[in-house]
């Protein structure tokens, strides 16, 4: 049994002391914490200033990382689409994470890029370039099929092969495409609501190609193939976590019972894998 932290105020946030996190470490001295996906990072939008302090703020979990024996912390590298990049973005980018790649290496820990929609890392070809630019050992990424199914990007078992080199994890949840008379629906642009409540800094793409509406599904009842792609990762031989990532929507359920179908759901999958 494995769990990932969120680093927000609900459970490990960035002004957290250390007696805290020592806390925590006592909450979960049996299970083991394989990621913190913090909200640290956007270097590609950054000045020097702004992103040195958010360095400051990595290292911080980097080292709360180290304590809890976790064996990685999520970094954005910007919140810019991979296609209205230029230059500098990714540059800039690869020159920071490839810092906090060095300071994660020396804590024992790594780092991990999600694959996002609206990010850098929001395809196979713009998280390959960003993670073979940076070249280093100690930076890694995190597969989540239901982010790609809002871009072009393949999300069923093809995404896999593009990034196996890089893969450290996998969120697990499920997504639909569907149109805007869908009760449940939100808009592709929606993430920037969400994602707004900890980074300021976002720039909506302005050559937006695919679909436009989704809703949030339990595993099983939306678009995302997790069948196949767990059999593509069993054969394989992915010996990372799953880490299951659902967000409560319209008409599912929520807090423990939303955890338990999702949980039984997976484990029915994996049986039959």
């Amino acid at each position: 049994m494995a769990i990932e932290l969120r680093g927000t105020n609900h459970q490990l946030p960035p002004t957290a002391k250390d007696s805290y996190v020592q806390q925590v470490a006592e909450v979960f001295n049996d299970i083991e914490i394989v990621n913190i996906a913090s909200h640290t990072g956007n270097f590609a939008l950054l000045n020097e200033d702004a992103a040195t302090s958010e360095r400051r703020l990595a290292h911080r979990y980097f080292r709360w990382a180290s304590n809890l024996n976790a064996q990685s912390v999520r970094i954005w590298p910007g919140w810019i689409s991979a296609q209205d990049a230029e230059p500098q973005h990714w540059d800039r980018a690869a020159r920071h994470l490839r810092w906090c790649a060095n300071a994660a290496s020396d804590l024992g820990v790594k780092v991990a890029i999600e694959m996002h929609h609206g990010t850098l890392a929001e395809s196979s070809h713009g998280a390959n370039r960003l993670l073979n630019t940076v070249d280093h050992e100690a930076i890694g990424l995190i597969l989540d099929p239901a982010n790609l199914l809002q871009t072009p990007e393949p999300f069923g078992a093809s995404a896999i092969a593009p990034i196996w080199d890089h893969l450290l994890h996998v969120h697990v949840k499920d997504h639909a495409i569907t149109t805007h008379d869908d009760a449940s629906a939100y808009p592709y642009r929606d993430y920037r609501r969400h994602i707004g409540k900890w980074i300021k800094n976002i720039s909506p793409p302005q050559q937006r190609v695919g679909p436009s509406w989704f809703a949030k599904r339990s595993l099983g009842t939306g678009h995302v193939p997790w069948p196949s792609i767990l059999t593509e990762l069993r054969q394989r031989g992915y010996e990372g976590h799953l880490i299951v990532e659902s967000e409560t929507g319209p008409g599912m359920a929520s807090g423990c019972e939303l955890a338990r179908r999702e949980f039984d759901t997976l484990t029915r999958w994996l049986e039959l894998t």
